[in-house]
C-alpha cells in the first residue's frame, strides 16, 4: 500500500487553498437554463461585476451529479450577478449545468498554470520517490530469452514466471539468470542460457533457468519501481508527498512573477522563498527504499 495517494483534483485544491490562497468554490443551488450560466445563491456574495472587474477569473468544473459533462471543462467570467449569484461565462459550457454540481473559480493563476507546476514538482521528484509497479503481460515464447521490458520501469527487483494454473505463487528467478540490456529505445531483460552446442551428457548446464524451468506460454510477473506518471485527468493518482508536490509548485509559480525591486516590491519574492524551503524539507521523506539486488533499466 502506498504512502501517499492523492489525485490531481485533490492536489490543485491544496496548493490553491494552503499555498496561493487562490480558491473560491462552491455548488450549483440550481439547474441553469443555459449553458452559459451558473448559479450558486449560497456561496456567492461577492459584489456585483465583481469577477469582471479582476485581471483573470475562470472557473473550473470539477464534479458532477451524473458525472458527465460539463466536468473537467473551464470557462472565462465574463459577468457576475450579486442577486441569485449568477456566474455567467464567455463560451458555453457543452451542457446545462445541473444542480449540485461543484465548481471552483481561480482569479489568480489559471488552473492550466497550477497543473503544469504540479507536473513540474512531479518531475523533479521522480529519482526520490519511485513508485512500485508491477506488469504481467510478457509471456514466454519457445526459443526467445530477450524481452523488450514493459514501459516506463527504472528498475526490477523480481521476475516470476506464473504456474500451470497461472497464479505467481512460485519462488521468483534467480537475479543471476537475467540482466538488463539497455539498448535503446527499448531496454530489454535478457536471460541466461546454456546453448545446445555446449550442451553434452556428463556437462552440468541445468543451473541456468532456461534450460531448466523455462515454460513457453507462462506469463512473467514483473515488479520494480516506475517514476510517477504525468497527471492530467482529475482522478489521476500521485503517490509522491503532497507536502512537497505542493509547496514546489506553488514556489514555481510565485517564482515565474517575482519583478525587479525598483519596480515592483510585491510579495512573490518572498512567498517564493518560503514555499521553496517548505518543499525542500519535504523532498525525498518518502525516498524510496530500492531492495538490494534491484537491476536498473535506465
Amino acid at each position: 500500500m502506498p504512502l501517499y495517494k492523492n489525485t490531481l483534483s485533490t492536489l490543485v485544491q491544496r496548493t490553491c487553498r494552503v499555498h496561493l490562497r487562490d480558491w473560491l468554490a462552491g455548488s450549483a443551488t440550481s439547474s441553469s437554463t443555459a449553458t452559459t450560466t451558473l448559479a450558486d445563491a449560497t456561496n456567492r456574495n461577492e459584489k456585483d461585476d465583481y469577477f469582471n472587474n479582476l485581471p483573470q477569473a475562470e472557473i473550473y468544473i470539477y464534479e458532477t451529479t451524473d458525472g458527465a459533462a460539463p466536468i473537467g471543462e473551464r470557462r472565462d467570467i465574463s459577468d457576475f450577478a450579486n442577486t441569485g449569484g449568477i456566474i455567467t461565462v464567455s463560451d458555453a459550457f457543452s451542457a446545462l449545468i445541473t444542480s449540485g454540481d461543484k465548481y471552483s473559480i481561480h482569479t489568480d493563476y489559471p488552473r492550466a498554470d497550477i497543473v503544469s507546476a504540479i507536473n513540474s514538482a512531479v518531475d523533479d521528484a521522480a529519482q526520490l520517490s519511485l513508485v512500485e509497479a508491477s506488469d504481467t503481460s510478457l509471456v514466454l515464447v519457445a526459443g526467445v530469452n530477450q524481452y523488450i521490458i514493459p514501459e516506463d520501469f527504472i528498475y526490477i527487483y523480481r521476475i516470476t514466471m506464473a504456474d500451470a494454473n497461472g497464479d505467481f505463487y512460485g519462488d521468483p528467478i534467480p537475479a543471476d539468470q537475467y540482466n538488463i540490456v539497455r539498448a535503446l529505445p527499448q531496454p530489454r531483460i535478457h536471460f541466461r542460457y546454456q546453448p545446445v552446442e555446449l550442451q553434452s551428457s556428463g556437462h552440468y548446464y541445468g543451473a541456468n533457468w532456461v534450460n531448466g524451468e523455462f515454460s513457453t506460454g507462462r506469463s512473467l510477473l514483473i515488479e520494480g519501481y516506475k517514476k510517477q506518471a504525468t497527471l492530467v485527468n482529475d482522478t489521476d493518482y500521485c503517490y509522491i508527498s503532497p507536502t512537497y508536490v505542493c509547496a514546489q509548485a506553488a514556489a514555481y509559480l510565485h517564482a515565474v512573477r517575482i519583478e525587479r525591486n525598483d519596480v515592483d516590491t510585491d510579495v512573490h519574492a518572498t512567498q517564493y522563498s518560503v514555499q521553496q524551503k517548505m518543499a525542500d524539507s519535504a523532498k525525498g521523506l518518502d525516498l524510496t527504499r530500492i531492495p538490494p539486488g534491484s537491476k536498473r533499466v535506465y
